[in-house]
């Protein structure tokens, strides 16, 4: 049996994500361009900087920590899975 709710949650989110990241793309491309024709392809490099920093500002107003769930230390799937 499906949960309806969290299924339309997930549609959402995956229609917000979606957005988000095409946007971003040709925003980025367009930007790229301006800053390389105006200034130097270095100020593309540089513009990561300020966004990142405002994001790891704003982001705890939009997104709530998840509750904590008890775990153990897994000691043979680190030893399996260090090898790989």
């Amino acid at each position: 049996m499906t949960n309806a709710g969290g299924e339309a949650a997930r549609h959402r989110a995956l229609g917000l994500f979606s957005a988000v990241a095409g946007s971003g793309m040709a925003v980025g491309l367009i930007l790229g361009g301006v800053l390389t024709s105006g200034a130097s392809w270095r100020w593309v490099m540089f513009i990561n900087v300020p966004l990142g920093a405002l994001i790891a500002v704003l982001a705890p107003l939009f997104v709530d920590e998840p509750p904590r769930q008890p775990g153990r230390f897994d000691a043979a799937g680190a030893l399996t899975s260090t090898p790989g």
